[in-house]
């Protein structure tokens, strides 16, 4: 049962509340590592989630050599990292994980919380977080928590980029989202020139689309996807910052990231915009309320509200949705995905892919569209596909 959404908002500043007193940047690792491969992969992990302004302690068992070497389904982050990483030998674990995280005022867990003593209650603390990769779905989320500080300034500044930018686009009644299925693969049958134009994820790898699309915005956001540590993402925002310096598109992304994107992320920091998270699914456009739903999917995250923002003509090309007999989210338009790095996101993110249900992830997607759309309808604002589409609220609104 899922309390009602003002009690889960209140619970949730209590919390960020809670989380305060515990920014320090001393943080451990714990339990000590036992293999060096397992070593190997979690200080590349850590150098990625920690670029700067921190110090991390690693223990582990005796015997083991500093990292040499990083997983060749991870990206090598080692220059970008200035965070100061200390190991330590150590085969005692008598010290229990939660007296570490009190005294270390920071603890991640290196094994499922389950097999940790009090690790059930530590991963939730505010000054915890599990790091398993067989075990946690989305350690970019977990991980953001010690990276509180300055979030909220650069939302209420990257604000101001949004504003500024939609001020410099010519008035529009039109607006396109560009979705990654199958069916973006038609993108040269249309004009897209009446209209702002939103792509999202890939399509940036896709230089013959953003050049007739010639995109007003680009969104990503996906923790694993976009802000991991695997080669898939590190391959995404090489793209992104190439796809930039050819076009003058406005990049949007979570402010959740703001610690990731300025070393992760090679583009001018006046391209970039972040708002944070809100709980609930509503479409309120982004000039109304600087904020995105907490969706699970680009195009009701992200591409709805800013479409909101807008115009009231909405058209969407490649949201194809997911056939009956598919085993995975969906299918992609091919020059619009990594194909070639899907192995690896899957080697970095096991327990993203493990412990997915596909039908029930589809079915809540295809709700939150429906209701959106409603809203967005009942706003003035006419919703419709270029391309068919699996998804029912969309299939009953394609264009002939």
């Amino acid at each position: 049962m899922q309390l009602p959404l003002a009690p889960r908002r209140f619970l949730y500043a209590l919390y960020n509340g809670a989380r305060a007193p515990f920014t320090r940047r001393d943080v451990m690792l714990w339990p000590p590592v036992r293999t060096q491969e397992r070593l190997e992969d979690l200080a590349s992990r850590i150098r990625f989630h920690f670029p700067a302004g921190f110090e991390i302690t690693i223990p582990h068992a005796h015997g083991l050599t500093v990292p040499d070497r990083t997983p060749w389904y991870l990206a090598d982050y080692g220059t970008r990292c200035t965070s100061r990483i200390n190991l330590l030998a150590m085969d005692d674990e008598r010290s229990g994980a939660l007296q570490l995280a009190l005294r270390q005022r920071g603890v991640i867990l290196t094994e499922p919380a389950e097999s940790v003593p009090f690790g059930g209650l530590v991963r939730y603390l505010p000054n915890g977080a599990p790091l398993d990769p067989s075990d946690v779905e989305m350690e970019t989320f977990w991980l953001a928590k010690f990276h509180e500080a300055g979030r909220a300034r650069i939302a209420r500044e990257t604000r101001r980029l949004f504003s500024s930018h939609v001020e410099g686009l010519p008035k529009k009644k039109k607006v396109y989202l560009l979705c990654t299925g199958p069916s973006l693969s038609r993108f040269a049958e249309f004009d897209f020139s009446d209209g702002y134009v939103i792509g999202c994820n890939t399509v940036v790898s896709n230089e013959a689309l953003m050049r007739h699309a010639r995109p007003d915005f680009v969104v990503a956001s996906d923790p694993i996807f976009h802000f991991g540590p695997g080669i898939y993402a590190e391959k995404f925002r090489s793209d992104l910052a190439e796809a930039a310096k050819k076009h003058n598109f406005l990049f949007m992304t979570l402010a959740t990231y703001h610690h990731l994107v300025p070393h992760h992320v090679a583009m001018d920091p006046l391209r970039v915009a972040m708002p944070p998270l809100r709980l609930d699914h509503a479409v309120r456009g982004l000039h109304v309320e600087w904020s995105v739903p907490q969706t699970a999917n680009i195009m009701t995250m992200f591409m709805m509200p800013l479409a909101r923002a807008l115009a009231p003509e909405i058209f969407i090309i490649g949201a194809d949705g997911r056939e009956p007999s598919e085993t995975y989210f969906w299918k992609h338009d091919p020059s619009s995905q990594l194909t070639d790095k899907m192995q690896a996101v899957k080697a970095a993110h096991p327990a993203f892919f493990d412990k997915r249900d596909y039908v029930d992830y589809y079915d809540r997607h295809c709700g939150i569209v429906a209701s959106q759309v409603a809203e967005m309808e009942s706003q003035g604002c006419r919703v419709r596909t270029l391309t068919p589409s699996h998804i029912p609220a969309l299939r009953e609104r394609l264009v002939t």
